[in-house]
């Protein structure tokens, strides 16, 4: 089932979550991406979310809800890189 993105925004921004980790689907995270990106979300890669990928989200300035995202890669396994 797919998540609201309305709802997971929400969630991202609650002041209670300190140091969380939210997993989720690369449909999922691609939504919470583009949401962010409207609200200012400052990338250090482009947006992909590559099957195993993990994003790095940082809220900096919750009051004006500024946001760094870093993508970490796939772990490569046996030097093989996850395939979809």
């Amino acid at each position: 089932m797919d998540a609201d993105p309305v709802k997971m925004l929400g969630l991202f921004w609650d002041q209670e979550l300190r140091s969380a980790v939210l997993c989720t689907h690369g449909e999922t995270i691609g939504r919470l991406l583009t949401g962010l990106v409207a609200q200012g979300l400052v990338v250090e890669d482009a947006l992909d979310w590559p099957k195993g990928s993990t994003w790095l989200l940082q809220r900096i300035h919750a009051g004006r809800r500024q946001v760094r995202g870093r993508l970490l890669a796939p772990l490569a396994l046996d030097g093989r890189l996850p395939t979809g």
